[in-house]
């Protein structure tokens, strides 16, 4: 019982303890409604969150911080103009170096024309390609085949995860409209992709009357922010002292 429990509801008073004291205590505050139970999912949210942790761990980042590792190794300052290398323009560039590439200017050809790098600066970046060991050039390709494996897993995790959420596509809509949420993807195994909202910093964060930008203008304004953290601190022990001489 004790293991669906929140410890803080079940605190024992101070001194001396036994098994059977505890179980006593419980029973009594079980009886009287004042243990606050944990959640415990059910199959199939435990289910959900084993597929969302399973997709989460074969995501991109590691495989990220090996290739710029390993682009470190090969003299190969490619992520100093390319802010994502696992984007489309820098995938060609690194397939291109991986396959045997070694003219430079022709790997800083394959970049898009939304770079803001120009041709000149690739070009340097890219020149040690002109004499790398083939070596280098099988790690790299093994990465990006390793980094694609990882992709097509990830697919296949997010195609199970919506498969299990049709029954709730109802609720999963409302979740997406929250703003900051939302589909990352929008798929068609998705129930129905939801356009995202975006935040509007106009909009009022607190009630009428709390305007602090206006009141640090004024010379009382500044006094009261600058007291009001003692004081939120004075109210929290304030209200903490009382419970405490009730444990004891």
């Amino acid at each position: 019982m004790g293991s669906g429990v929140q410890a803080q509801s079940n605190r024992g008073p101070r001194g001396r303890k036994s098994d059977y004291r505890d179980a006593e205590r419980l029973v009594h505050r079980l009886v009287a409604r004042e243990l606050v139970l944990s959640f415990v999912p059910d199959p199939g949210q435990r289910l959900w969150r084993t597929l969302t942790q399973a997709a989460v761990r074969r995501g991109p980042t590691r495989c990220q911080n090996r290739l710029e590792a390993l682009l470190e190794q090969m003299h190969l300052k490619l992520s100093s103009f390319v802010s994502d290398l696992l984007g489309v323009s820098g995938r060609r560039m690194l397939e291109a170096v991986a396959e045997g590439a070694t003219n430079p200017l022709a790997v800083a050809a394959l970049a898009g024309a939304k770079l803001r790098a120009t041709p000149e600066q690739l070009g340097e970046a890219l020149a040690a390609c002109a004499h790398l060991s083939p070596v280098y050039r099988r790690l790299l390709k093994m990465e990006l085949k390793q980094l694609q494996f990882l992709e097509q897993q990830r697919h296949q995790l997010e195609q199970e995860i919506a498969q299990l959420l049709q029954p709730h596509a109802a609720a999963v809509e409302r979740l997406a409209e929250v703003p900051g949420l939302g589909w990352n993807r929008p798929s068609r195994s998705s129930p129905k992709s939801v356009p995202r909202r975006r935040f509007s910093p106009r909009r009022r964060l607190c009630p009428p009357g709390w305007e602090f930008a206006r009141a640090r203008k004024s010379a009382l304004g500044r006094r009261a922010v600058a007291i009001l953290p003692k004081a939120t601190a004075l109210c929290a022990g304030s209200s903490i002292k009382p419970h405490t001489r009730q444990s004891r």
